[in-house]
């Protein structure tokens, strides 16, 4: 059977238009079904490299480069699911890159379940035979949102041959989808006990470090500055999912290009209505522990667990008669313990007034800012 390039014929009804096609041959093995061409080209900016892993998707990254080092040998199939934008596609992409530097560009194919199942239905005699032969060839078989049309049952019977037929030529299946495969609809008992009885893992929500991790690598790879505060700030949002923290980054660096200067941390928290004082931001970079908050919500709902120091202190300033004085310092306090403090009381409260007062009795090395509380509620 005649090959062009990376585009394989299936027919000489269609080998013209497959070698009319060669001249823009993608990244990535294609197969033609009559007039369709199946198959995805493969994102060369997905890679393992660019993926960033953390606590919640450490086991299916793991999972991941496994399938490529020993195919069709322990995880048959391996199916990553989770809402969009976690990370899904990104993975099936790294897998494909990894297996085509691993065996060849010819062993790889990459395509989206719905548009991949079409082309085998429509495919009839000897157009189906050479499909079949062009799938023997075929080491990992990477099938993205397979939560599409999976429902109906003439799907699930071909894609069942599919399955077999690969996986009796030694190769490996790779599927990515929103939910596990016990919330599909409609989907068959025999089919749901082989997707289960292979390997099933969830791509969950990056946490804080990982998002932070994220941002940074994100604007690292477009050789942007961002203002101090301004990532820690964007990983506290409760994004929905990392595509949404993307465009929060995306916005901030538009401004940034535009009018040629850095977004401040304040003009995050209003850009992205967020109320957030950007002296917190300063506490957190200076390590103050963190609390995630959500884009418009209230401060009280976005913090419904504050954090233990700003507790401790606060509790302090109500029972702060019973403590011990502490000696007085004269040291000047850095500005970072200055914003830190003034956003732990409110405007009307004693211990701020006296703050403003009598800023030198708070020093740096003091092991925390309570002997002096305790000092000015005396």
């Amino acid at each position: 059977m005649p090959t062009y390039g990376n585009v394989r014929s299936l027919s000489t009804a269609t080998a013209a238009a497959a070698q009319d096609a060669d001249q823009d041959a993608p990244e990535g093995r294609t197969v033609r079904t009559g007039t369709a061409r199946l198959g995805r080209d493969l994102d060369p900016r997905l890679t393992f490299d660019s993926f960033v892993v953390g606590t919640a998707n450490r086991l299916v990254a793991s999972a991941a480069r496994k399938v490529v080092e020993s195919t069709a040998r322990f995880y048959n199939p391996l199916l990553v699911h989770g809402p969009p934008g976690s990370g899904k596609t990104h993975l099936l992409n790294a897998i494909g890159h990894h297996a085509r530097e691993s065996y060849g560009p010819d062993e790889v194919f990459y395509d989206s379940f719905e548009h991949f199942m079409d082309g085998v239905l429509r495919s009839t005699g000897e157009e189906r035979d050479a499909l079949f032969d062009f799938l023997r060839d075929v080491r990992i078989l990477l099938l993205d949102d397979v939560q599409f049309v999976i429902d109906r049952r003439t799907v699930q019977d071909e894609f069942g041959r599919v399955w077999d037929f690969v996986t009796s030529h030694a190769g490996q299946l790779v599927l990515a989808s929103d939910r596990p495969p016990s919330d599909f609809d409609g989907l068959h008992k025999r089919l749901l006990s082989r997707l289960l009885g292979g390997l099933v893992l969830e791509v969950g929500q990056p946490d804080y470090e990982t998002r932070l991790a994220i941002l940074r690598q994100k604007a690292g790879e477009r050789s942007a500055t961002l203002d101090e505060g301004v990532p820690e700030l964007l990983a506290r949002c409760d994004f929905d999912n990392v595509r949404e923290l993307q465009g929060a980054l995306n916005r901030i660096l538009a401004v940034q290009e535009l009018e040629a200067r850095l977004v401040t941390a304040g003009e995050v928290a209003e850009m992205l209505d967020l109320d957030v004082p950007a002296t917190e931001v300063v506490a957190e970079v200076s390590g103050a522990p963190v609390a995630e908050v959500g884009a418009g919500d209230a401060a009280e709902e976005a913090h419904p667990h504050p954090a233990p120091d700003s507790v401790l202190l606060r509790e302090l300033r109500d029972e702060g008669d019973g403590l011990e004085p502490a000696p007085a310092h004269t040291t000047p306090p850095p500005a970072a313990v200055v914003r830190a403090v003034d956003a732990l009381v409110e405007p009307e409260d004693t211990v701020r007034d006296a703050w403003f007062l009598d800023r030198e009795k708070i020093v740096w090395d003091w092991p925390d800012p309570r002997d002096w509380i305790a000092e000015v509620l005396d």
